[in-house]
């Protein structure tokens, strides 16, 4: 079996092939709907951009109660396109208004145009759906000046979110897939084995864990490494307690399961 990608661009590549020549995979960070969609030998751990987009959009009009937006959307990227288009949608159901779409590249280092004009348009929000670079455009709009609201997908749970300037943010907040503070058994034995403290932004580590422990699951159930097999227990997983969330996997070998929103206050 395969345990990976964690990019959705990388791992609708690998699904093709995996598909074709009949190997299980299970990704633990692909979010991309497009990744199961691939076949009936991939599967992944962790929440969908379909999910994810619905109940981002949902938590900014009802819980943050705005009602406008500007949306900063990676074009080289797979899963920031998907995520800033479900966003979109739903936020407009709900009765908010996306002023703005500004577009730019992975690996892009200057983003000044881009956050004048986010600044000037003074949205309630801005929504920052990429990886990465995420951590220094809303670093620099923050420097610029914004009134806007930092809001931000599962990208922003990456150290490397932290370190491109995330650190530096006074206030913001994302959605994410698990929390070092979930109150499970199996979460808080694996805070406690690795010795993890505060480090709450390692959310690829423990769903990596859980992919590899529910694929230990499936061929232990499917008592056999024929790759079928094993397929077939993967599919009929019900109940998995992992460390992010209860596991059941919908007939697209999506996993049903809560998300959890993390407020950053002073880079923390």
């Amino acid at each position: 079996g395969i345990v990976g990608s964690d990019w959705s661009s990388h791992s609708i590549a690998v699904a093709r092939v995996a598909q074709k020549v009949g190997i299980p995979m299970i990704s633990s960070y692909s979010t991309n709907p497009e990744v199961t969609k691939i076949g009936d030998y991939i599967f992944r751990v962790c929440f969908t951009d379909d999910f994810q987009g619905k109940i981002i959009a949902r938590f900014a009009r009802q819980d943050l109660k705005v009602i406008t937006a500007v949306i900063f959307v990676d074009v080289t990227s797979d899963y920031s396109i998907k995520l800033s288009e479900i966003f979109r949608k739903n936020f407009e159901q709900l009765g908010g208004r996306v002023l703005l779409e500004l577009e730019y590249k992975l690996k892009q280092q200057q983003f000044d145009e881009e956050i004048k004009k986010a600044v000037n348009a003074n949205a309630d929000v801005i929504f920052v759906p990429g990886h990465d670079e995420s951590g220094l455009i809303v670093k620099e709009a923050q420097e610029a000046g914004t009134l806007s609201i930092l809001l931000g997908g599962d990208g922003w749970s990456s150290p490397a979110f932290f370190r491109k300037g995330g650190s530096k943010l006074k206030h913001g907040f994302y959605s994410t897939h698990w929390s070092v503070d979930l109150d499970k058994d199996q979460s808080r034995a694996f805070v406690k084995k690795y010795n993890i403290h505060s480090e709450s932004h390692i959310v690829t580590t423990a769903l990596a864990y859980d992919a590899m422990m529910l694929l230990a699951s499936a061929i232990k159930r499917a008592k056999s490494i024929d790759r079928k097999k094993i397929r077939d227990a993967i599919a009929n997983t019900r109940s998995f307690e992992g460390v992010t969330g209860t596991i059941s996997f919908n007939e697209y070998g999506d996993p049903v399961k809560s998300a959890v929103f993390m407020e950053i206050k002073n880079g923390i």
